[in-house]
């Protein structure tokens, strides 16, 4: 039942068995939790095992070792594989059972049991047969109120698993009735061995005082495992305990016929960890690496069409005052950028140039730490102005730099001639890598944020830290009460983590003689001021930076001489990916990133974790539907409390094997979420389906190109274009804001009024670019004052000339008014503005085929003639 396919491989006698288990298909599994998670049964295992054996021409399995637990969530199934190799001399086969989200075709797959297949099993005559029943000699052990004892150190067992009906016991043998309910009999019947039914036949062992009552204890590695008779509704059981504490089962039906033996079965002890969610307990699935890979070979690159600008930016080096190094050569580059943006066409180009500011491969050094937060601010603007940036970080090779805007990628190095590019790879992580100890105290700083606090608990929860500093501008006395109920000693420093004075005074006072020593450093603390780069100053910018890139260099000069355990940089995927309408925050978190970087090279510990979304904490505060929505088009999904924290151990013990720089995020299982214009470059090979172009079919609007769109608007009527196009621009705004419908889009309210901000708005320009084929600029929502507005000025640069020409001038007057609204009312130039506007609307009026007047507009106040025009033109 749990199988529905086979194949032969090619090439060889190997075997490939595939299916699919879910809540969904197999609603009786919800019955077996363990420690409050639903999880495949061992037994399911062993019965998958003994199928394919039978199929693969073997008689029995001769071992059986489960990996990782295989967990079901309620709303999602797992494909799986069951491999069978070749067969060898003796005719063994090994066997490997994998699993993975069956809403993904590109997640990894998990592997959870590995065996051995053999062909020598004894015969059905062989096993143990069980006619006298109950055993002479054997007492017999109430079972009344075992479930519910089984319930209360860790095992939630539903009716179907509650099948232990009585309890024997002689010597070392323990003897037991089981039985599936009634209900479940056809369905046993369909199976070699019921789950539910050998399952049960194990809870015999914890009545009887073995390790299931110890509690947490589940089948780890069976062996000699051979099945004499199928479909099975009711077992007589038989399980003997060796001194090593392993058991063996014997198996009977009904009559005492033998049905299955078991040789050698041996529990463990497991750990709610290792029984969360896969997105937990499969950590390497969310736990990531930069790698860089050969890119195209530059010599085949075509000369641009568009003859691209060259920012070249100076090298920095690590001697002198790196953080005001840092926020000033940042600040010329924004500014440098808004310039180009506001001076070139739409198709212009632009090749931001560095050196030292990549780490090409492992072993290579970040020596450009202000070129390294240069990065962080350009990928942002890539995302919000797609494939009109090249970034690119040189060795000094001469390479024609304006050709590499021709390859097709927008991020470059070039290392000794070659040209590599950046590739996102899931990193190997160990499941049994611990966080280093840490002898003295830690120093957390942002200990006031959502994730300052967290990670705090955390320290003291899980490994133990019992000495803290926590530093922030704001202390909670809550979290140092709880801390203190959990037996830490607690400090709180209200520090200003960007005074490097401040700093130097709390790290001297914990380093002193008389302290208790530092052995680590959390370094979470940061703010965000997001705002689309057009709108982004030089003292935004540093606002972001200081708390962040200042605080972090202060804290890297003044350990470098400690002996630290672990020095962890709370960095984010915006400084990778290049969040739109965060370039100060990517700019800041790029700066700790290459910080991790340099800090490995020159021997020192360090991590830095750039974290995907969290769900109900950190920078972005408390997430909307809305939110998650954009966040899965995008690819991603928050990460909960307890997930984060699990990855926060396992990314920072596998920083120690050479990687200071992870990124530590949750991608949707659910492809069809996605939207490609919204897909950052570096996770596009994980979502190749997503990426696929849809053939046009029939059924689908001609209006989904932009060509076509045009096509329908020449054929439309003034007002059938306006309607089209404001539909356009309605459909639009629901699917960025999570609306479900157009329809409640109110067309006369302004953008901010119905819930944009930075970040929508970039998507929004992006999305209605795609959608007609402009190029309109990222203050799209801010130069047209509601989306009836907009789409009068879509109309007018998408209708064929001189077709909508009163749309034309009412456009035009949208982008008038907002100009207009702000000048502020003291302006000394106002009554120059008033003036031409009197001007304009006396010619416009005395042109008017019926000769109406209009009030005296020498005598008319600036208010009242734009009363007058909104009237006239019946602007909102």
């Amino acid at each position: 039942p749990f199988l529905d396919a086979s194949v032969a491989v090619a090439g060889s006698d190997g075997l490939l068995f595939s299916g699919r288990i879910g809540l969904d298909t197999h609603p009786w599994l919800a019955d077996h939790a363990v420690l409050g998670t639903v999880l495949l049964p061992g037994a399911a295992f062993v019965d998958l095992a003994a199928h394919v054996a039978l199929a693969a021409g073997c008689d029995r399995v001769e071992e059986l070792t489960i990996a990782a637990p295989l967990v079901l969530e309620a709303t999602a199934s797992v494909v799986l594989q069951l491999w069978v190799g070749p067969a060898d001399e003796s005719g063994r086969r090994p066997l490997e059972i994998h699993s993975r989200p069956a809403s993904s075709a590109t997640a990894p797959w998990s592997r959870h049991a590995g065996g051995v297949l053999a062909v020598d099993a004894p015969s059905a005559s062989e096993g143990r047969t069980m006619a006298e029943w109950p055993p002479r000699g054997a007492e017999q052990v109430p079972v009344d109120g075992v479930y519910d004892a089984m319930n209360d150190i860790g095992y939630g067992y539903g009716p179907v698993f509650q099948g232990l009906r009585a309890v024997w016991t002689a010597e070392d043998e323990v003897f037991a009735e089981v039985a599936l309910p009634e209900d479940a009999w056809e369905e046993g019947s369909r199976f070699g061995l019921h789950p539910a039914l050998l399952d049960s036949a194990l809870h015999a062992i914890g009545v009887s005082g073995g390790s299931l009552a110890e509690g947490g204890r589940l089948p780890f590695a069976w062996s000699g495992i051979s099945l004499y008779a199928v479909g099975s509704s009711a077992l007589r059981v038989r399980i003997t305990t060796a001194d090593n504490g392993e058991v063996s089962l014997d198996l009977a039906d009904s009559d005492g016929m033998p049905v299955a033996r078991i040789d050698s079965l041996v529990m463990r002890p497991l750990s709610a960890g290792q029984l969360d969610a896969p997105s937990r307990s499969s950590g390497s699935d969310s736990v990531f690496e930069i790698e860089w890979v050969s890119g195209p070979a530059v010599g085949r690159a075509e000369a641009p069409a568009v003859v691209p600008e060259v920012i070249e930016v100076p090298v920095s080096s690590l001697d002198g005052d790196v953080p005001a190094a840092v926020r000033a050569v940042a600040a010329d580059v924004l500014t440098r950028l808004q310039e180009w943006l506001a001076s070139s066409e739409q198709d212009g180009r632009l090749v931001v140039v560095t050196r030292g500011a990549v780490a090409a491969n492992r072993a290579e050094e970040v020596t450009d730490l202000v070129a390294a937060t240069v990065w962080g601010l350009v990928r942002s603007a890539q995302s919000e102005h797609p494939d009109r940036i090249v970034l690119v970080d040189t060795d000094g090779s001469t390479e024609d730099l304006l050709k590499l805007s021709s390859l097709g990628e927008s991020q470059l190095a070039i290392r000794a001639g070659e040209v590599l590019v950046p590739r996102l790879a899931r990193t190997t992580t160990s499941a049994d890598a611990t966080l280093p100890a840490a002898e003295g105290a830690v120093l957390v700083t942002g200990a006031g944020g959502a994730l300052g606090g967290l990670v705090a608990r955390h320290l003291v929860t899980t490994h133990g830290v019992r000495d803290l500093v926590l530093v922030s501008r704001r202390p909670s006395t809550a979290l140092v009460e709880e801390l203190r109920e959990l037996g830490a000693d607690v400090r709180w420093a209200s520090c200003d983590v960007t005074d490097r004075d401040a700093l130097a005074a709390l790290v001297g006072e914990l380093t002193a003689p008389d302290g208790p020593g530092l052995a680590g450093v959390v370094h979470a603390a940061g703010v965000v001021d997001d705002g689309v780069l057009e709108s982004l100053t030089p003292e935004r910018l540093a606002t972001v930076l200081r708390p962040k890139a200042d605080a972090a260099w202060h804290l890297h000069q003044l350990t470098a001489d400690l002996d630290l355990a672990f020095f962890v940089l709370y960095s984010s995927a915006a400084g990778t990916f290049g969040g739109p309408g965060q370039a100060n925050y990517a700019a800041a978190n790029a700066f700790l990133d290459a910080l991790a970087t340099h800090r490995h090279t020159t021997g020192l510990p360090a991590t830095s974790l750039a974290w995907g979304p969290w769900a109900d904490s950190g920078m972005l505060g408390e997430l909307t539907p809305a939110d998650i929505a954009r966040m899965a088009r995008a690819g991603l999904v928050p990460l909960s409390a307890d997930q984060g924290l699990d990855l926060f151990d396992l990314a920072v013990a596998t920083s120690a094997e050479e990687r200071p720089h992870l990124l530590v995020a949750r991608l949707t299982p659910n492809e069809s979420q996605v939207r490609p214009d919204m897909l950052p470059p570096l996770l596009r090979p994980f979502f190749r389906a997503a990426l696929r172009r849809q053939a046009t079919s029939a059924q689908r609007p001609a209006a989904e190109s932009a060509a076509a769109l045009k096509e329908r608007l020449a054929r439309c009527s003034e007002d059938e274009a306006h309607r089209l196009v404001l539909d356009l621009v309605r459909d639009a705004i629901a699917a960025v804001l999570g609306h479900s419908s157009a329809a409640s889009v109110e067309v006369s309210r302004g953008f901010l009024e119905i819930g944009f901000d930075s970040l929508t708005a970039v998507e929004f320009r992006n999305r209605v670019n795609q959608l007609t084929g402009l190029k309109l600029a990222a203050t799209l929502i801010f130069d047209h004052p509601s989306p009836e507005a907009l789409a009068r000025h879509l109309l007018a640069e998408l209708a064929p000339g001189g077709n909508v020409t009163a749309l034309t001038l009412l456009s035009e007057l949208d982008r008038l008014e907002s100009s207009l609204a702000a000048v502020p009312a003291d302006d000394d130039d106002r009554s120059q503005v008033t003036e031409r506007l009197r001007g304009l609307l006396a010619a416009w009026t005395d042109s008017r085929p019926d000769g109406d007047d209009v009030a005296d507009l020498d005598s008319a106040t600036a208010d009242e003639l734009f009363d007058l025009l909104d009237g006239e033109l019946g602007l909102s």
